[in-house]
């Protein structure tokens, strides 16, 4: 990474937590439980300790220097380690910086199949902050760890599949009208707003309501065209939302996954499919795409607010 002022660079983001949420459901939002940034390689097995140490070098000199122009610093905070693969110690599966500052918590994980950058909960406003500091340089961090191990292993490491992953624990659901009576209702109550009816075990359709159900999921899959903001052309990304509503705490909770692909995949059309799309290397604007144009306003002020139509909700960081 060369040594430029990154504060001085536009992200593609609004400036501020305020830019981003106003006027959309994300102002309601307060928690976020999960973040996962992740490249996939081909599968390559596990590394070797002399691949572990030129990536421990690396990962050093290459985030010191990212967190100093981006003026994070607390260096002492950043640590590596390596994690055996089983009990031969010349077999590692990763390597993992952590870096353990209070606001921009965070780890980066490299293996010599997949490079992984996982934030653990936290609020929103902390999440967006963290995000806008660390994300426009996430696949600059990843391709310098890739070409390290490239060039110790002297062959070439092929990207397959990267994704953006978030995930929120909806909870304490409440109608709007709810002021007496039973105002809270469960989880499954929620998701008849998208689910209305679902066969009973005599094979009638009912509401999730008049069923006792432990739990309904649902998982939703498709190809979506998202506006490059930097080019003005459309990139053609599979979107993947998944709902689970447990039984937990009365069916207090419903945990709701988000996540943006960039992978090979089948060009769909009317149940016809029309070759495949391959893996899409030119993905530089995706940190803009899945948090803004995907997450804000299509899943939280799209989806999300359709399913949360006659009720209120919160956000829980843990379950």
């Amino acid at each position: 990474m060369s040594h430029r002022d990154l504060s001085a660079e536009p992200t593609g983001l609004p400036a501020t937590y305020e830019e981003f949420v106003g006027g959309t459901l994300a102002e309601k939002v307060e928690n976020i439980s999960d973040f996962r940034f992740v490249t996939e390689y081909q599968k390559s097995g596990p590394l070797s300790a002399e691949m572990a140490e030129a990536l421990v070098a690396v990962g050093y000199r290459v985030l010191n220097d990212f967190l100093e122009l981006r003026g994070i610093h607390y260096l002492d905070v950043l640590e590596a380690r390596t994690q055996v693969d089983g009990d031969n110690p010349n077999s590692i599966s990763h390597v993992e910086f952590t870096f353990g500052h209070d606001l921009h918590h965070c780890a980066f994980i490299i293996g010599t199949d997949r490079f992984e950058i996982h934030r653990r909960p936290s609020s929103f406003a902390d999440f967006y902050s963290w995000y806008l500091l660390f994300m426009a340089e996430a696949e600059r961090i990843e391709a310098t760890f890739r070409r390290t191990m490239e060039n110790v292993a002297n062959r070439p490491l092929r990207p397959a599949r990267s994704q953006h992953t978030f995930v929120f624990y909806f909870s304490d659901f409440v109608r709007y009208d709810g002021g007496g009576g039973k105002p809270k209702i469960r989880n499954t109550e929620v998701l008849k707003e998208i689910v209305p009816n679902i066969p009973d075990s005599s094979g009638r359709m009912a509401s999730p309501t008049a069923l006792d159900l432990y739990r309904l999921d649902l998982t939703i899959s498709k190809r979506e065209k998202f506006k490059d903001p930097l080019r003005g052309t459309e990139k053609p990304r599979n979107t993947w939302i998944t709902i689970e509503a447990p039984f937990n705490e009365n069916g207090r909770f419903i945990v709701f996954t988000a996540q943006l692909r960039n992978t090979a995949a089948e060009n769909l059309s009317e149940s016809t499919i029309h070759g495949t799309f391959g893996f899409d290397s030119d993905s530089s604007s995706d940190y803009r795409i899945a948090l803004v144009d995907f997450l804000r306003d299509g899943v939280l002020d799209g989806f999300v607010k359709e399913m949360f139509r006659t009720c209120r909700f919160r956000t829980q960081r843990q379950m």
